[in-house]
């Protein structure tokens, strides 16, 4: 079945619920969809509030809570989906999971507000949805369900676009360049 996944603190600013919602959405649609959620609760209470609502819509059976995961464990979960969602309601400034997904060749679900606009646009590695709308990233996952070629391209592209601009070769590139800029902006010796 097709497996949706959320890696993250579990927060209500990080939207949990708005997946949830996604995917009682989908259920009702008569999708086949399955959910699996990693990272620390920091919020105990909204945890257990979202186990119970996925109970009371019958999904709990299509749900697995996972706790916090090392990196091994995070790196066989990743690997484990069909797709990665960071149902972020306030904007983020970084997605790193996004774009540790997207290094594995997830694609990728996320608001179309903070970083991930500009992210996605720069790895063609998912899709954006209206940001707090559940029914608009249910319907963007079923998009994903029903084309999976779009989906594994959306996949590579953002894995190849990963690795060009943020991998060990660009990371170091970068590091030299600024390097030069500064050692180019400071005086020597002799200039003073």
């Amino acid at each position: 079945p097709f497996t949706v996944g959320y890696l993250s603190v579990i927060t209500p600013r990080k939207g949990l619920h708005v997946l949830a919602a996604a995917l009682e959405r989908l259920a009702a649609d008569g999708r086949d969809a399955r959910l699996r959620v990693a990272g620390q609760a920091l919020d105990r209470r909204y945890l257990r509030e979202s186990e119970r609502r996925l109970r009371r819509a019958g999904l709990a059976d299509r749900v697995e809570f996972l706790g916090e995961l090392d990196r091994a464990e995070k790196l066989a979960f990743l690997h484990s989906l069909s797709a990665l969602v960071q149902p972020s309601i306030k904007p983020e400034v970084l997605g790193t999971v996004a774009l540790e997904a997207q290094a594995t060749g997830l694609p990728v679900a996320a608001p179309d507000d903070g970083a991930f606009p500009e992210m996605l646009a720069a790895t063609g590695g998912g899709v954006l949805f209206t940001p707090t709308d559940a029914d608009d990233l249910a319907a963007k996952l079923a998009a994903l369900m029903d084309d999976a070629e779009a989906a594994d391209a959306m996949g590579e592209s953002g894995a190849d676009a990963v690795a060009r601009l943020h991998g060990e070769a660009a990371c170091a590139e970068a590091t030299i360049a600024l390097l030069d800029e500064v050692l180019a902006d400071t005086p020597t010796a002799g200039d003073t």
